[in-house]
């Protein structure tokens, strides 16, 4: 699988298109395949807003043994693509 990456725009997995800002249900409708949904709110003491994580862990889509998050927002929209191993990775400008 290739991925190809479009800071702030978008990125692609193989023919994929996903754009930031897009709802998480339509991203996994598009990629398909199985994911581990983890989310995670951190509270750091009374005074200040807990921190809210919210992401998506997709490992081997193919059976390549790639391994991505992506992670939303609040109101859960795409805001961010954390690679962690991928076999082939393109990033035009």
């Amino acid at each position: 699988m290739i991925l190809q990456y479009f800071p702030t725009k978008k990125f692609s997995i193989d023919d994929v298109s996903l754009q930031f800002g897009m709802h998480r249900e339509v991203v996994r409708v598009k990629l398909g395949g199985s994911h581990q949904e983890k989310n995670t709110v951190i509270s750091l003491g009374d005074s200040v807003e807990p921190l809210v994580q919210r992401r998506d862990i997709y490992n081997k889509l193919d059976s390549a043994g790639d391994l991505f998050f992506l992670n939303y927002d609040k109101n859960d929209l795409l805001k961010e693509l954390e690679v962690h191993d991928y076999e082939k990775i393109q990033v035009f400008d």
